[in-house]
């Protein structure tokens, strides 16, 4: 598969594999099948009922089936539950952090495509010749699908593990947003998976420019006590 690579705010590059459509194809089926047995599940429980559900009320247990997408990309850090057994994953094109207007876009415009073909054939054809793999809703928010190698966990988020007794060494992260450190974050995963060390030591450059610190220390300690500083600040403030 093709090469996307996207240049940070931290004027950092990082390389992703984009997702092949056979990925994808597959996520969204693994999706659409988490969507069908949830729906199945909420009809037999109606059913069991017995008393007559007031249409507003079905359409709110049947909320999360219409929303599924942009509930879990927001959630999720740009993932379904589909993108994260297939270890897919939804990245910007220009290096930022995607928002949910972004997540609102591709969800749109995934309804739109398939209004206006009638089935998958439209975004398959768009992905097909498109040189990022992009469907329609991924070109207009900005977006691209990324293979990913780190195995992903619910509480994989910019927070490190908590110590009680962690004194911050670099006080100068309160200079740092959850964007900067999740972005830090991001990077740093993917550069030593691929032992791209390089990366590691432009990155590092940049933090300590950022930060305005020069500590002797080799440039992946920097980065993580960065980290886990910028945990220990962002639970104190």
């Amino acid at each position: 598969m093709a090469q996307l690579n996207i240049l940070t705010t931290q004027n950092v590059v990082i390389s992703y594999e984009t997702a092949s459509i056979g990925d994808r194809v597959l996520a969204r089926l693994l999706d659409w099948l988490i969507l069908v047995v949830y729906t199945t599940f909420i009809f037999v429980i109606i059913s069991r009922i017995g008393t007559e559900i007031s249409g507003g009320l079905v359409m709110l247990v049947l909320l999360p089936v219409y929303t599924y997408d942009v509930l879990c990309e927001s959630i999720f850090q740009g993932r379904s539950f589909g993108k994260m057994v297939l270890k897919l994953r939804v990245v910007k094109v220009d290096g930022s952090q995607p928002g949910i207007g972004d997540f609102i876009t591709r969800w749109l415009l995934r309804l739109l495509e398939g209004v206006i073909s009638l089935s998958p054939g439209l975004a398959l054809l768009v992905m097909f010749v498109n040189g990022r793999g992009q469907r329609i809703g991924d070109i207009l928010a900005g977006t691209a699908v990324v293979k990913t190698t780190q195995n992903f966990r619910l509480h994989d988020t910019i927070l490190m593990q908590m110590h009680p007794q962690y004194n911050i060494v670099f006080p100068q992260v309160s200079m740092l947003s959850d964007h900067d450190v999740n972005t830090v974050k991001d990077v740093l995963k993917q550069a030593m998976i691929s032992k791209n060390y390089p990366a590691i030591e432009r990155l590092a450059a940049r933090m300590r420019e950022l930060m305005g610190v020069n500590p002797p220390i080799p440039s992946i300690q920097f980065l993580h006590i960065v980290l886990n500083d910028y945990t220990h600040y962002s639970f104190e403030k």
